[in-house]
């Protein structure tokens, strides 16, 4: 016990997960003292734990050496996004509720850089009088970053919502932040931002229940915004159109507590072009778009279909033409995801969500091919137990990165951050371990013995 408590002083900390005989998932760690567990060592029989044991053997005869990176502050964190950046590393922006005073709260904006070894470079925790959610992260020109940020808590005691943009050095460092939905009771949201041509951005959101729009120059300064109308609507995801204009996709609900797909098209000025909704009669929303060569988008939309036991999740994929007119639509059902699909090298596209089985769910991962259909689907259940899965990307030398959260401590620690790397295929591999192009018996060559792990630098 002594050792898990020192694990939960830890800052971060990479585990080496081994899965020995099927039954007992042992965390190794460098710790003085401690070693990696056997079955026999392993003292309440569950898959989903990690124990760091005193006095272990550290004798296997074969185990399967499977990766996850563990970023811990002590309270309740998790990984929102990842993307890949150009050094080959990667950026994941999170929350967690333990700020740097230590003292647990609010949860506040939490962004990781890895580099291309998997080892961290820098994480910063930015504070702020609100409790903070990162929507959307993306890389910059210059090798920083822009985080989309969405803030709510009370304010002269109504609780309000407001909206930030933060833009980072390479170093983690604010070069500038900018608010939205400050004056008056004005609330405001952005969900997603993408750096414009000329070096600016444009932000998506809304602003009072409508769906808005904001241009940004390269400082941070506003040039315009635009409203819609409409109400109760909003944009949650943004791309540009090969003519210099955008597209956009969202959500517009009533009253009724259900909600559709919006989707719309604007010229380079925000000049509105077409605006369409796709009813359902429970919960859809747009969670990404993707302008085609013929002048038409693929919008990603999240479903739920509410009934009177449970809510029954799937994901839409539509096929948008021109001018907005819908020609065909693939569902996959029993699968949640969060986030956003991404487009993989091939073609095809990657999908971390959460797979559900009546009321419950565990991290999975989905491929598809050019022509959207499923050509893979992995479970991450055996491996890792509790563990869900908010986005994916795909990763230097054909694998992917999968971000999300998990509990593998116990004794009051609550959720961590959690980064684990696949290969094609979407089997675990060990982080830096290459081919990530799986080769047609990769099934068969997954035993080594067990490695220790390191702790992460602090």
């Amino acid at each position: 016990m002594k050792r898990k408590r020192l694990l939960i002083a830890v800052m971060s900390l990479i585990a080496i997960v081994c899965l020995s005989a099927g039954r007992c998932l042992a965390a190794c760690a460098d710790i003085p003292g401690a070693a990696c567990c056997s079955d026999a060592d392993c003292d309440d029989g569950d898959p989903a734990s990690l124990e760091i044991c005193e006095n272990a053997s550290t004798s296997y005869s074969s185990c399967i050496r499977l990766p996850v990176l563990v970023f811990g502050k002590g309270g309740m964190d998790g990984a929102i996004s990842v993307i890949a950046v150009s050094d080959g590393g990667f950026a994941v922006a999170g929350t967690t509720d333990f700020n740097e005073s230590g003292r647990e709260g609010d949860s506040s904006l939490w962004v990781i850089r890895l580099d291309a070894g998997f080892r961290k470079a820098w994480d910063h925790i930015y504070e702020s009088p609100m409790s903070d959610f990162p929507t959307a992260i993306k890389q910059t020109r210059d090798g920083g970053l822009i985080v989309a940020v969405n803030s709510s808590g009370i304010i002269d005691n109504i609780h309000r919502s407001r909206a930030k943009l933060l833009k980072l050095d390479p170093g983690g460092g604010v070069q500038w932040a900018r608010e939205f939905g400050i004056t008056g009771s004005s609330d405001a949201g952005i969900y997603d931002i993408i750096q414009t041509a000329d070096g600016g951005y444009l932000a998506a959101g809304d602003s009072m229940s409508a769906a808005w729009i904001a241009r940004l120059d390269a400082r941070g300064m506003v040039q315009w915004e635009k409203t819609y109308d409409g109400d109760n609507e909003r944009f949650q995801a943004a791309a540009p159109s090969h003519d210099g204009g955008f597209f956009f996709t969202g959500m517009t609900f009533d009253r009724r507590k259900t909600s559709g797909v919006l989707v719309a098209r604007t010229d380079a000025k925000g000049k509105l072009l077409w605006k369409k909704s796709f009813g359902n009669e429970s919960w859809s929303d747009g969670r990404a778009v993707f302008p085609q060569p013929d002048g038409g988008a693929l919008v990603h939309s999240m479903n739920l279909t509410l009934t009177q036991n449970n809510n029954l999740p799937s994901i839409s994929l539509i096929r948008l033409g021109a001018k907005g007119e819908k020609i065909s639509e693939k569902i996959i059902g029993d699968f949640y995801a969060d986030g956003r699909i991404v487009p993989a090298p091939d073609g095809g596209f990657i999908v971390g969500g959460n797979e559900w089985a009546g009321q419950n769910a565990w991290g999975s991962l989905f491929k598809l091919d050019a022509d959207l259909n499923v050509t893979w689907k992995n479970s991450y259940k055996q491996l890792f137990g509790y563990m869900m899965v908010a986005a994916a990307a795909p990763a230097p030398g054909g694998g992917y990165i999968a971000v999300g959260s998990g509990r593998f401590f116990d004794g009051g620690r609550g959720d961590d951050m959690v980064v684990f790397l696949t290969d094609s295929t979407g089997t675990v591999r060990p982080l830096g371990q290459e081919p990530l192009i799986a080769p047609d018996d990769s099934a068969n060559d997954e035993s080594e013995q067990c490695g220790t792990a390191h702790e992460a630098q602090k």
